[in-house]
């Protein structure tokens, strides 16, 4: 489906103050919600109640024991909601890759968050219905989270990397007994490309700088990532334009420049790739409102 999304949801209005890295909620919600998207990553479990949930994959019936993973950028939408529990889980993207660098090493947890809702076809959504004793343990966990806000961010942290770690292991048992996680020279490429991404990369430097064959650099990038590494750049480039869209009044050529795209053409049709529309469509949507207790 296109993506029909009014609003964007920045994890610098949704957070909250002293809250920049995770945010959780359990709304109940009544009725219908407006289509959005945001830029963070969101983890969703249905906890009760029933609605429609509509994403880039159509319109699915949804209740308890639903999951979902919607990566930044990602548009979803809830219709028709009868007593919806929602259990939503808000990351903001360092906090998996900066903050808790050993989902790294699990390849199930790599599968749930990166290489399926990333794959082809997925358009940056993952949707899984779990058993009721998967759904019972993790909405227990999602709970705690959710009720204890001022615990120390490393007490959050260590919850939430026990729940991604029981959550993969459940759903990708084969992965889960696989040998490794993410390769060294893919956690170190995908830090170069995103800490320097407004350069100028090609597939030869990045294979260089990680000391690997480019085209066996580029197979393990897609068994990680589920995309190559320009793709990847790519990807992690239309996120913080996005970011920049909306959080600043800066021209939107000079923000394709500072993302590393010096055509402003290119960078439209980059953009849309991922989001659906282009980056002046895009800016001139409603931005984001505060976050109601009916959306997440």
């Amino acid at each position: 489906m296109t993506n029909p999304a009014t609003n964007h949801l920045l994890r610098s209005q949704i957070f909250g103050a002293g809250r920049t890295l995770l945010y959780l909620s359990d709304p109940i919600m009544q009725g219908n919600s407006d289509p959005h998207d945001h830029d963070f990553l969101e983890i969703v479990l249905v906890g009760g109640g029933e609605a429609t949930h509509i994403s880039a994959h159509g319109a699915q019936p949804i209740a308890r024991g639903d999951f979902f993973v919607l990566r930044p950028g990602a548009w979803h939408d809830y219709k028709n909601c009868r007593d919806l529990h929602l259990y939503n889980c808000c990351c903001a993207p360092e906090l998996l890759r900066r903050e808790l660098p050993l989902l790294a090493h699990d390849p199930a947890v790599t599968r749930l968050l990166w290489t399926e809702p990333l794959s082809a076809g997925m358009r940056g959504v993952t949707h899984r219905r779990l058993p009721e004793s998967l759904t019972d343990d993790l909405e227990a966990q999602l709970r705690v989270l959710t009720q204890s806000p001022n615990e120390p961010f490393t007490v959050r942290a260590g919850r939430l990397l026990v729940l991604l770690g029981q959550l993969g292991n459940a759903l990708y048992p084969h992965y889960s007994l696989g040998q490794g996680g993410v390769h060294v020279a893919v956690r170190d490429g995908i830090q170069l490309l995103e800490d320097a991404y407004d350069e100028q990369w090609d597939l030869a430097r990045l294979a260089s700088l990680t000391r690997l064959n480019p085209s066996y650099l580029t197979r393990l990038f897609k068994s990680a990532t589920g995309q190559s590494p320009m793709a990847y750049l790519a990807r992690h480039r239309v996120e913080r334009a996005a970011k920049l869209l909306l959080a600043t009044d800066q021209p939107i050529s000079e923000i394709g420049t500072q993302v590393g795209w010096n055509d402003p053409n290119y960078f439209a049709r980059r953009f849309k790739a991922v989001f659906g529309i282009t980056p002046s469509a895009y800016r001139a949507q409603q931005t984001a409102p505060t976050l109601s207790n009916n959306r997440h």
